[in-house]
């Protein structure tokens, strides 16, 4: 068979809506967050989230409770797993409403690392969640519960963890080892930015697109160029 050039665009980071500049003090203070550690998972609650993961995470950190985990969003599990979070007594995680489209870089703004979570199927490891996006937009360190490409990206860019897909003893050896490196956290932050200014804007995105359909149109293109998975945006 003939093989064809093929360019496939990843996810972009909306530069202009999340920023490192944005306060998230006045959120803090309003959500009663100001001395704690916030891991925020901000999105879709549904079963390809896995979100039963990041209790289990929260009844390991009983011992450390300025540790606190904090899940926005709505989807078919969400009362299920308020539920849970109240049989299990768990005080360090909050299971909160979404808030207005315009409010979010704020709320995302109020929180220490961002953390990405999906249920154990491997195929999302090759996912493109629009919360990864934002998230290096915003300038946060993130933790992925999970490897795969973004794994790479982020640990290789200095801005974050990622885990065995799944092992929530792996994930909490992370976020613990975030806790006890606050004073990094600013740097990481600083990273995550400017790897999304770098790889995930759409300028360069569309730069990197130009160039190659260039080299295709100039013949001197061969065999397969993949830039990056785009296999979901959940």
């Amino acid at each position: 068979s003939i093989q064809k050039p093929v360019v496939i665009a990843s996810n972009s980071a909306d530069l202009d809506v999340f920023s490192p500049g944005i306060d998230g003090l006045a959120v803090r203070q309003e959500m009663g967050w100001r001395d704690l550690f916030v891991v925020m998972h901000f999105g879709a609650m549904g079963r390809a989230n896995g979100l039963d993961f990041l209790i289990d995470a929260a009844s390991r950190l009983r011992d450390t409770p300025d540790i606190r985990l904090v899940l926005i969003g709505e989807g078919s599990e969400k009362d299920r797993l308020r539920q849970k979070v109240a049989v299990m007594c768990l005080e360090n995680l909050q299971i909160l409403d979404t808030f207005p489209k315009m409010r979010m870089p704020h709320v995302v703004a109020a929180c220490d690392v961002s953390t990405v979570i999906f249920a154990k199927y491997p195929i999302l490891e090759h996912n493109s969640a629009n919360k990864f996006f934002d998230s290096l937009a915003a300038g946060k360190p993130i933790l992925l519960n999970y490897g795969g490409w973004q794994r790479e990206c982020i640990e290789q860019a200095g801005c974050g963890l990622g885990c065995e897909q799944c092992n929530v003893e792996d994930y909490v050896e992370k976020l613990r080892r975030l806790y006890s490196r606050k004073h990094l956290l600013g740097e990481m932050g600083q990273k995550a930015r400017r790897l999304a200014e770098s790889e995930f804007s759409r300028d360069a995105i569309a730069s990197r697109i130009l160039s190659f359909v260039e080299t295709v149109g100039s013949g001197r293109a061969s065999g397969v160029k993949n830039l990056q998975s785009n296999e979901s945006g959940t």
